[in-house]
């Protein structure tokens, strides 16, 4: 059974993306096994919330907005984030280049 909240789409000019798959919620498995320092939750916090939340949930407390709630991914894509959040590998599937919003400190913290 697939349930979302609702399906948003973004468009590009000239682009010739697949829309994504649509896949059940995951709300088992809640990411675990990612090495942080606790002085830094407070800031990164509120940088998942102004940055990340809108589409992608707030971990253990929703399912998630239009698109996959980081809260449930293996931990190996987390130490992959830098990547995702510069270089845009999702960048065709409408996710945001964050390179001018964002600071590479604040991303692999």
């Amino acid at each position: 059974e697939l349930r979302t909240p609702g399906t948003v789409y973004t468009f590009a000019v000239g682009a010739k993306a697949k829309l994504p798959e649509f896949v059940k919620y995951q709300t088992e498995g809640l990411l675990q096994g990612v090495k942080y320092d606790p002085k830094d939750v407070p800031e990164g916090t509120a940088l998942y919330i102004a940055a990340c939340a809108t589409c992608h949930g707030v971990p253990g407390v929703d399912k998630g907005g239009n698109i996959r709630n980081l809260g449930y991914v293996p931990a190996e894509e987390i130490t992959k984030l830098k990547d995702i959040v510069f270089n845009g590998p999702f960048r065709e599937r409408g996710m945001p280049d964050f390179t001018d919003k964002l600071k590479e400190e604040d991303v692999v913290k």
